[in-house]
This record gives C-alpha cells, sequence and structure tokens, in this order.
C-alpha cells in the first residue's frame, strides 16, 4: 500500500444501483420526518478533570437526553474549544450511540495559562440558542504556575452525597504512593443506570468535579424554520455545478465513491435537486478520507462538474456570568492564546512496500490470513470466505447463504440474527468494531471474511457500550459453571489491500473530515489530579481497583449517569471522610 500527499484518479466510472437509491432515500426520508419534530434536547457532559496541566488530554462522557429518554435523534456531538475571550480554536466531532458518547480533547502544550471553555452541543441545541448549550470552564497552567493552582481554597464547599441511592463499600484503604484500593459501588435503584466513575485527588482540585448540563434554563421548542438535527451519523451538504458555473439539468444522479487509505468504505448514487442541492448521510468514519464524484452517466462531460460543500457554522458563542470570577484559582495574567492554526496536526506517513515473490503453492485461506488478520483474528475460523472474484451478491445475502444459522440483514435497518438472537453477532471491518448499521452492502471492495464463535474479543465495556452484544461471565459454584450469555459470533470483513485493490476509476475528488478518533483510556496514563477514569459503566453493583500515582491525602469519588427513564444519578463523597 501506499500513502502519499499526491493522488491522482483517472478514468470513467458509471453505478446504477436501485438499492442503493433506496437507502439513500430512506435517510432523507429519516432527515424530513425528523426535522418536523418538536422535542427538548439536553447534553449533559463529565468531565474526568478541569484543572489541566497544557499538554494534558481531558477526557469526557456525554449524555444525549430528549425529554424523559436518551435521544434518538441526534447521532452527533459537536465540541467546541474556546478562548477566555470567545475565540474558537479547536472543533470536534464525535459519534452518539443510543444517546450516549465518549471522547477526549487533547489540549496543546502552547495554550497559555488561564481559563479555557469546552462547549458541547448537538446541532439541535444549536438551532435553540445559546440557552441549550452546555459550555464548561477549564483552567489550563503551566509547570512554573503549579504552586498557585494547586493551592487549597479555603472556601472548598463539601461534595453533596447522595446515601439513598448510593452505597460504597471500601474493601481496601491505602493513601500511600502506589497504594492499592479496591472499591465496591451499588446502586440501590433496579433500573439500568448507565454511568461514569471518576477518582481524584481532592486537594489538587480547586475547581472540583462537576457534572454539567445545559447553561440555562430553557423550555423553548425551536421552530421548524430554524430547527437542525442528525438523525444519519455524518452528513454532508452541498451544491453541484458545472466547472464554468453553469447549473446541472434536471433529473441528474451524482455518484459518488468515499476511499480511505486505500479502501473504499461506499459507493452510493444520489439524486440532484433542482436547485443543484445534494445530501450525502448515513457515513461512519474517522479522520480523513477522499469524497470521488462525478455525474452518474458515460457522457464525456461526466467529470466536468465541481461540487461544494457546505461550511461549518458555529452558534454564538456567550460565556455566563459570574463563572469565570468564581471558578478560576489562576492569577490574571494576559492571555497568548494560539489560533486553530497553530494548534498541533497529524501527518501521515508512508512508504511504499517492496513486492514479495513467494514460490511454491500456498493454501489461499493462509495466504489471506497471513495478509489480512493479526492477534485473535487469526486464530482458525468455522467459516472462512475468499471473496477477491466473488462480484454477485451483497453482504446480507452472502451472509444468509454461506453461514448457517445467519437470518435477516435484508437492509440496513434490518437488524440480522444468529441462530434467532440478534445479540450474537458482532461485526468487525478490518478488527474495528462496526455496527450492522454501518456496514456497506456491496462486497466489490471485501476481500475476505471469518466467521468464528469468540468470548473474548468483545468482552469490554467499548463493545457493549456500542452493540449491546457480549460480556464473558459464568454463575454456578464448584467446578461445574454455567455462562451467564451466549458465546458471540463474531463476523470479520477484510477490505481489499495491496495487489487485491481493483483499481479505482477515475473521478474528482476533494477531500473530507469524518470524526474525530476516540482513544481508548489507558489508567497506566492518569496524571495529577486524575486516579481513575471509567466512563462505560452499565452495572448496578461494580467494583473499581486502582493504585495511587502518589501519595494523596483524601480521594474524591464522583459518579454521574441516567437511567433509561432518564432519572439523573449524581453522587460524590470523599474517602478518607473529612472531619
Amino acid at each position: 500500500m501506499i500513502k502519499s500527499s499526491q493522488k491522482k484518479y483517472s478514468g470513467l466510472y458509471r453505478i446504477a444501483s436501485p438499492q442503493l437509491c433506496w437507502l439513500t432515500a430512506i435517510f432523507l426520508g429519516l432527515y424530513f420526518e425528523n426535522a418536523n419534530a418538536q422535542a427538548q434536547e439536553e447534553v449533559h457532559i463529565q468531565c474526568n478533570q478541569q484543572t489541566c496541566l497544557a499538554g494534558d488530554t481531558l477526557w469526557w462522557k456525554g449524555y444525549v437526553i430528549e425529554g424523559n429518554q436518551f435521544s434518538k435523534s441526534s447521532t452527533n456531538l459537536y465540541v467546541e474549544l474556546f478562548t477566555d475571550s470567545g475565540r474558537m480554536i479547536g472543533h470536534y466531532l464525535f459519534p452518539v450511540i443510543k444517546g450516549q458518547t465518549i471522547g477526549q480533547v487533547v489540549l496543546p502544550d502552547s495554550l497559555a495559562s488561564g481559563v479555557y471553555w469546552l462547549r458541547y452541543f448537538t446541532k439541535f441545541g444549536a438551532a435553540s440558542g445559546p440557552p441549550c448549550l452546555t459550555e464548561i470552564p477549564i483552567s489550563v497552567f503551566h509547570e512554573r504556575d503549579k504552586d498557585i493552582v494547586m493551592m487549597k481554597q479555603k472556601t472548598r464547599a463539601k461534595p453533596v452525597i447522595d446515601t439513598a441511592l448510593v452505597v460504597l463499600n471500601a474493601d481496601t484503604l491505602d493513601t500511600g504512593e502506589n497504594g492499592y484500593n479496591s472499591w465496591r459501588i451499588r446502586i440501590k435503584d433496579t433500573s439500568v443506570y448507565h454511568y461514569s466513575i471518576s477518582v481524584t485527588d481532592l486537594d489538587c482540585l480547586p475547581l472540583g468535579n462537576k457534572f454539567f448540563g445545559p447553561s440555562e434554563t430553557n423550555t423553548r421548542s425551536p421552530g421548524a424554520s430554524g430547527y437542525s438535527t442528525d438523525t444519519a451519523y455524518l452528513q454532508y451538504a452541498g451544491t453541484v455545478s458545472r466547472e464554468n458555473g453553469r447549473k446541472i439539468g434536471a433529473k441528474q444522479d451524482l455518484l459518488v465513491m468515499l476511499v480511505k487509505d486505500s479502501t473504499v468504505l461506499l459507493n452510493r448514487v444520489i439524486p440532484i435537486g433542482t436547485n443543484g442541492r445534494f445530501m450525502l448521510g448515513g457515513l461512519f468514519f474517522f479522520g480523513k478520507a477522499d469524497l470521488l464524484y462525478q455525474l452518474n452517466t458515460t457522457a464525456p462531460d461526466a467529470k466536468n462538474i465541481r461540487i461544494d460543500l457546505d461550511p461549518y457554522s458555529s452558534a454564538p458563542f456567550h460565556i455566563p456570568n459570574g463563572w469565570v470570577k468564581t471558578d478560576s484559582s489562576l492569577t490574571n495574567r494576559k492571555s497568548h492564546a494560539v489560533t486553530a492554526d497553530q494548534l498541533p496536526t497529524i501527518q501521515s506517513k508512508g512508504r511504499q512496500l517492496k513486492e514479495v515473490e513467494i514460490k511454491g503453492w500456498k493454501s489461499p485461506r493462509r495466504e489471506l490470513d497471513h495478509t489480512y488478520t493479526s492477534g485473535e483474528f487469526s486464530e482458525p475460523a468455522m467459516y472462512a470466505f475468499d471473496l477477491r472474484s466473488e462480484t454477485h451478491y451483497d453482504l446480507g445475502a452472502y451472509l444468509r447463504s454461506h453461514l448457517p444459522g445467519f437470518t435477516g440483514g435484508y437492509s440496513s435497518i434490518d437488524t440480522p440474527r444468529y441462530l434467532g438472537d440478534p445479540k450474537r453477532l458482532l461485526f468487525y471491518v478490518d478488527e474495528q468494531l462496526r455496527t450492522w448499521d454501518e456496514l456497506e452492502n456491496d462486497l466489490a471492495d471485501v476481500a475476505y471474511i471469518k466467521a468464528f464463535e469468540n468470548s473474548f474479543i468483545g468482552d469490554d465495556p467499548f463493545t457493549k457500550w456500542k452493540t449491546g452484544v457480549g460480556g464473558f461471565a459464568f454463575k454456578g459454584g464448584g467446578a461445574f459453571k454455567i455462562p451467564v450469555q451466549s458465546t458471540p459470533m463474531v463476523i470479520a470483513i477484510y477490505s481489499r489491500k495491496g495487489k487485491d485493490v481493483k483499481q479505482i476509476p477515475g473521478l474528482n475528488f476533494i477531500a473530507i473530515m469524518g470524526y474525530n478518533p476516540i482513544f481508548r483510556y489507558n489508567q497506566a496514563d492518569n496524571r495529577p489530579p486524575v486516579v481513575l477514569w471509567s466512563p462505560l459503566q452499565d452495572s448496578n453493583n461494580t467494583r473499581i481497583r486502582f493504585n495511587n500515582h502518589t501519595a494523596i491525602k483524601h480521594f474524591r469519588i464522583t459518579l454521574t449517569g441516567f437511567n433509561d427513564e432518564g432519572r439523573e444519578i449524581e453522587y460524590t463523597t470523599v474517602l478518607p471522610k473529612e472531619n
């Protein structure tokens, strides 16, 4: 595979797929159906810290609540970083899955000491105006300001302890350096809660650790003219025109392909409106990709067009009165804020790999495993399918025909089942977790599919949070124990690469940005004042374990979240107990 800053696409391509057009119509229908909805939506955020050393990573968990339940409308959360004067210096985008989202913001080490603002909102909230936005003040400092920031405030408010709903039992409590702690947490309510847990050094946190919602109470619902929402994850809208600026004729379709790292993520035909407008929805990818396009015709001028995507527009920024004065513990000094073009960027570097000539016969399955799989995915599989020469199936039809026990999956909204159970299927594309509605139906760019039962690959909170599948636990005593959940069937799908990649037909292209990457949190990376951050809790009885990075006088434990009925839980306490 060759990665290069120079890319060239040449040739001509035409596709007409009724299934893809039908799926596009579904996404458009969902979009306009939700555009007529009138419901209140709020974003609630818990950060693992609010006082950060420049260069730190700030982690957060978000909940999008609509009425009294997790939102089923918005699928995108917008995050912005502002200076104290209101200048935006960072913009981020994260997916919302079943009303919940997690992410992080890397604070550049070039930021001057001072107060900055993180703002969280959905498009629905932005349409409602500033009162529906969630804004959080963040104090950033450098080592030279450490004594000022770490100075304990004499007027620190004691945390509110909700003993009526949450019980915490400390099996071990060790405040010494590298001390081991094991605590049990129980929520008395029998309904299922989704929540995050943070443990911080109380004496290093003059700002405390809060649960933030909308900045002001707002009971207004936006009018239809100002309403906007995300219902199909990433959506791009824009205008198609000829290179000379003339309008596109009526009843034209636009052929688009999305290519990332030499992998075709989708090819789709979408209609162009009479005013040249188009919308491409239902995308789910991280980082930068190339959007290839031309008119869906064999005419010689099919590529003689250009598309202009709608620019990102941010809602007006405002600072709630009094927050900076009461919450800031930094001295008042001139801020030397960085601009957006000074923020660090990640550049992809690549090199051309030399082709290796293999002499002798090799099993096609072993060759595919060697080329495409790694780790646990390289283990022997019950079913393995070589699709490099397959052209007659879509994904759902292929699995129904070749994988015994697989049913359903006739469209992106028809959740498939394995042996009658929809919660026994885990899908991975190039060993990255995906849900069924995120998969492309076309097999043209698939080289290899493996299907095997495995309880360990999906046994982590992130997988269970995103798919509802997984969990590896037993019940029973003695030598005989019975699995609590059935073993998931893992379906690993591998995109073509190297010599298996089909020549990409020539299309115009522009670069577009998807979601910001979601990093997996590593407890070994904790830096003061953070001791533990666990954002994906969904059990009413849980245990947290950690080692202190330094000697700590008091731990501050914060638990925040919601149950499925929209009931909020916020619990904060201190160990050892303060007098």
